[in-house]
């Protein structure tokens, strides 16, 4: 990834807060493109080698402590 000094994994999650494709190990300093898979809202990425580390899969559900992700009341 473009001005990114270390590799990373990325996961993209949709609006049910499920992870719907991980990509490792991106490139570093690289114009390559890293699509989603399926349509998300969010992009998390994490240092390289952590969804294994994690045991982190596609269709996991994935939540932000403290954090309203969902629609505004």
């Amino acid at each position: 990834m473009r001005n990114t000094l270390i590799s990373l994994d990325m996961l993209f999650v949709n609006d049910q807060k499920q992870i719907v494709t991980i990509h490792k190990n991106t490139k570093i300093l690289s114009d390559q493109s890293y699509p989603a898979t399926k349509p998300s809202i969010y992009v998390v990425e994490v240092l390289a080698g952590y969804t294994d580390k994690h045991n982190i899969l596609v269709g996991d559900k994935i939540n932000w402590m403290g954090t309203n992700l969902g629609n505004p009341q």
